[in-house]
């Protein structure tokens, strides 16, 4: 209605400023007939929207979303629809969190999720969740899947071989949750190359008497001091 009014008033300003210069009368047909043109251009102007590469356009139009979305290039659109543009790149979310471990340890950990839209459901996505659907869903599932995964592993798979199974899990987890959502899980990245950073002392010590009781159990003779070591960590003597 904003544009209508505006294509009214332009018409009328330009048939008034052409009665002035020209001196000829300007009747109501012909001024109908220059508004209408006007109005005409201007429709046809936002009936074409260009897409970017690497998004699809969600038409909604008065509130109704379409179901089917269009592809990157030049499209002609209802021209009172307003087009909103989705990326359907990949992207990458990168969260620090406190992750516990089957020991009941709490480690810091650094990782990252990569991910993309599905192109076929980025109508229901902004429909169903909105253009925000990265922090409605994809952070909180994130963080939960991630700690629910790590919670069922011991804290030395956070910096051996067996980390590259648990980013699997968590990748497959993510996937079953977001994937009917419209969300694709690619994997999750970086994982494996920082998690070292998050061996917190906590674990350190853990380690250290997982060590202890082993010595403790050997058959070998020694003297345990418990909490006479750094840390509080029991102090062994002797020993053969």
């Amino acid at each position: 209605m904003g544009l209508i009014a505006v294509i009214v008033v332009l018409g009328l300003v330009l048939m008034v400023v052409a009665q002035r210069r020209v001196g000829a009368v300007v009747t109501p047909r012909s001024a109908a007939g220059l508004v209408l043109l006007l109005l005409a251009v201007a429709l046809l102007g936002r009936s074409i929207r260009i897409i970017p590469a690497g998004s699809v356009g969600v038409v909604d139009l008065f509130g109704r979303v379409s179901a089917q979305t269009l592809k990157s290039g030049i499209q002609f659109v209802n021209p009172f629809a307003r087009v909103v543009t989705m990326s359907i790149k990949t992207q990458e979310l990168k969260e620090v969190m406190d992750v516990p471990s089957k020991e009941g340890l709490t480690m810091n950990v650094e990782c990252s999720v990569l991910f993309h839209l599905d192109p076929e459901q980025a109508a229901d996505v902004y429909r169903t969740i909105g253009q925000e659907y990265v922090a409605v869903i994809l952070e909180p599932q994130f963080r939960s899947v991630t700690r629910g995964v790590t919670a069922g592993f011991e804290a030395k798979a956070l910096y051996t071989s067996e980390r590259e199974h648990l980013a699997q899990v968590i990748t497959a987890d993510l996937q079953k949750l977001l994937g009917p959502r419209g969300v694709l899980i690619e994997s999750v990245a970086d994982f494996q190359r920082i998690v070292a950073q998050g061996i917190s002392p906590e674990l350190l010590r853990w380690k250290g008497i997982e060590a202890t009781t082993k010595i403790a159990e050997s058959s070998n003779s020694k003297v345990i001091v418990i909490g006479a070591g750094k840390d509080g960590l029991p102090l062994i003597l002797g020993g053969q």
